[in-house]
This record gives C-alpha cells, sequence and structure tokens, in this order.
C-alpha cells in the first residue's frame, strides 16, 4: 500500500519537556504506531475542525504561547500530527468492533446503512473530542516548558485548598501554605469543584468543609544567583574564575576526595564511630539536618547488629 509509514521505534528512555519537548506534545507513541499516511483527500475534510480548534485554544492561551514561541501555524501543524493519529489508529476503518457497532446504531436510527459521508461525519466528531484532549495536553506541557525557560510556574494563580479559612493577604500562601493547612491542587480540578459550588469567578471559597483559593503568583525574574550550583553561572566556570579562587576550588576538591578515600578503606565499626561521632556533634544544627539523615540512613545500611549499636550511641 502506497500510504504505508515507515517510523522509527521509540527510545527506551523517559522523555519530558525538558529534553524532548516536541515529542511530548505530539504524542509520539501513537505517532510511532500509525503505520498508515493519509492522503491529503482524506485529511481535507478534518482541516476546519483543525484550524477552528488551533484558533480558539492560542485566543485562550495567548500568553502561554507567546512564552514558547508558539503562532497559530505551529498549533495547526501539531493538530495535523495528531489527524494522522488519529486516522492512523482511532477512526471507526481501524476499529472493526467499534464500526460494527455504529453501523447497527445507525440502521436502527435511519433504517438503512450509514453511507461513505456517514461514516465520515461520525470521524469528525469524535477526531474533535481527540483533538481538543491532545490541545489540552500541549497547554499542559507548554506549562512545563515554560516552569523550565523563566524558573517559575507561568500561572497568574496558584490553586489551593484546605481545611481553614484563608488569611486576608493571600500573597503569605504562596510560599508558606503549609504552615496554614493548605495543599496545592490542579488549577483544572479547582475550576471544575468552583463551577460545582456555583462560586462563578470567585478567588476563595468553602464548599464540604474545605476552603478553595487562588493565590496571586508573582512573576520572577531570573537572576545570577539563581544559577548559582547549577554548572549554569558563569562565575562557577573553572575558566572564568580568578586565580585564588580556582586554586581554593582545585584543594577543596582534593581535600574532599581523600577525605572520602580513607573512609572507605575504614572498616565498618571505624566508618561507625565516625559516622556516630558526626550525629552527636550535629543533630541539633540545622544547617546540617539533611547530612544527619544521611549519616543516620547510612547506619541503618549496616546490618541489625550494628544498626542496633549505631542507633544507641547517635541517640
Amino acid at each position: 500500500m502506497e500510504n504505508d509509514a515507515t517510523r522509527p521505534q521509540a527510545g527506551r528512555s523517559k522523555i519530558s519537556s525538558r529534553n524532548e519537548f516536541e515529542l511530548c506534545y505530539i504524542r509520539h507513541r501513537y505517532f510511532r504506531r500509525s503505520n498508515y499516511n493519509p492522503t491529503p483527500e482524506e485529511m481535507a475534510p478534518y482541516l476546519p475542525i483543525i484550524k477552528n480548534l488551533a484558533w480558539k485554544t492560542l485566543s485562550v492561551h495567548s500568553g502561554l504561547f507567546y512564552m514558547i514561541g508558539f503562532e497559530r501555524e505551529d498549533l495547526v501543524n501539531i493538530g495535523m500530527i495528531h489527524l494522522v493519529s488519529f486516522l492512523g489508529l482511532f477512526s471507526m476503518e481501524m476499529l472493526p468492533d467499534k464500526y460494527k457497532e455504529f453501523v447497527e446504531k445507525f440502521i436502527l436510527e435511519h433504517n438503512d446503512p450509514p453511507e461513505e459521508d456517514d461514516v465520515v461525519d461520525k470521524n469528525r466528531a469524535n477526531f474533535t473530542i481527540f483533538l481538543k484532549q491532545r490541545f489540552k495536553e500541549v497547554v499542559r506541557i507548554c506549562r512545563q516548558k515554560a516552569r523550565n525557560v523563566t524558573g517559575t510556574a507561568l500561572e497568574v494563580f496558584q490553586p489551593l485548598y484546605g481545611p481553614n479559612k484563608p488569611p486576608m493577604n493571600l500573597e503569605i500562601l504562596v510560599d508558606k501554605y503549609d504552615l496554614f493547612n493548605f495543599r496545592k491542587m490542579d488549577l483544572d480540578v479547582f475550576k471544575t469543584i468552583r463551577k460545582k459550588a456555583k462560586a462563578y469567578g470567585k478567588l476563595a471559597f468553602r464548599h464540604e468543609k474545605t476552603w478553595y483559593i487562588l493565590v496571586p503568583v508573582r512573576q520572577k525574574i531570573l537572576e545570577a544567583k539563581d544559577f548559582s550550583g547549577a554548572d549554569l553561572d558563569p562565575r562557577d566556570n573553572i575558566h572564568n574564575m580568578n586565580p585564588e579562587k580556582l586554586l581554593s576550588h582545585l584543594e577543596e576538591n582534593d581535600k574532599w576526595d581523600r577525605k572520602k578515600r580513607i573512609f572507605k578503606r575504614k572498616s565498618i565499626e571505624e566508618k561507625q564511630r565516625i559516622l556516630q561521632r558526626f550525629i552527636r556533634k550535629n543533630k541539633n544544627v540545622p544547617m546540617f539536618a539533611e547530612e544527619v539523615k544521611t549519616a543516620r540512613r547510612t547506619l541503618n545500611r549496616m546490618g541489625p547488629w550494628k544498626k542496633k549499636n549505631s542507633l544507641r550511641s547517635a541517640k
């Protein structure tokens, strides 16, 4: 068949919006499974649906797509890719059981079998639902990409829920929502609950003994210090350090590597004593809280007898 398609197998590694942004929003596994390339004539009845939904999606999320660099033509092209996946996997012709069920219902309603245009109309209706779901995914994945680009969520509001009445100043909850027993939630879920509670347009409302609020999130412009420690700050690059800082950096690394080599050569009992001393000395020091947890986990992995003695000494 001239319309058969050969597509490469998907890689085994898990993809994300960080490393394979394009493959995420085109649902590449759908696209790879579809072994059929439709002709322009077969795609023509669906083009008005794609253009209409692309325009509506762009209008609602114009700020988001501006951040990502998408225009209407980009969304139309994405819709065309999903159309190929739909016609190759989910059209009535590709689902014999669904097609048979459709024919039986059509005959019951019209006393005649469906014609080709009737099948196309059914496919168009199914594709409309399919493409709405795919465009919602495009929006979700673009939001993830925007967080990668800007360092903060692109949402204007952060939905939260909790049992207590929110404070007067909602911006306090941006960083300290857990102190008020609030938790984050998905924006679509918030909108669904708000609609169910008939609290249209409200930023804070109570429904079934639970408070739901939308907290304004101010956008943050990335500064040089935000890249510190992530190998992205030019000042952290050894090629841009001044000689004194570079020498100190190298000496510190050598010192730490030497200590690790010495620690690995010690017996288990000696390692236990070192870890126990570290825990006793720093267990009440906030800046070493994570290191103390790591030391305790290391002791717990040293077997039942060693665990018993190490924990008794470390408490």
